[in-house]
């Protein structure tokens, strides 16, 4: 598994937590086998906001892994089969007009996400040439 981390909360995006990294044993933990993560995680308290893209295979799955004390961030990760997938071609289009899946708030949270997935290896690999520059990340391969 790949797993990058944006690093931060997201530009523009206001949570008053403090950014908190999620570790590879957190998400193999959750018994979903992906191939490459992208994320980021604040928490305050008992709770805490983020957004999350997952890479199985060919497919990409969108969690939100905000929470309350009640739940953990990554929850709702060994639901990806009840998930809508998303080809990269879905994404580079979703870059284009978010407007069917995301609010202009909800954006803010996952575009720099999106950014990043459009910038990877995995997407030059399938010979996109896509000229979206990431923000700051960080990138660990396991």
């Amino acid at each position: 598994m790949i797993l990058h981390s944006l690093g931060k909360i997201p530009d523009g995006y206001t949570y008053d937590g403090k950014y908190t990294a999620l570790s590879a044993e957190e998400i193999t933990e959750s018994n979903c086998n992906v191939d490459e993560v992208w994320y980021w995680y604040a928490c305050e308290s008992y709770e805490g906001s983020g957004d999350m893209i997952v890479r199985m295979k060919n497919s990409f799955y969108f969690f939100e892994i905000s929470h309350c004390s009640c739940n953990g961030p990554l929850d709702k990760l060994n639901e990806i089969d009840k998930k809508k997938s998303f080809s990269l071609d879905d994404i580079q289009k979703m870059k284009q007009d978010h407007s069917q899946e995301y609010t202009d708030e909800a954006w803010l949270a996952v575009s720099p996400l999106i950014d990043m997935v459009l910038n990877s290896v995995y997407a030059k690999k399938m010979e996109k040439d896509y000229s979206i520059r990431p923000n700051r990340f960080e990138t660990l391969e396991i």
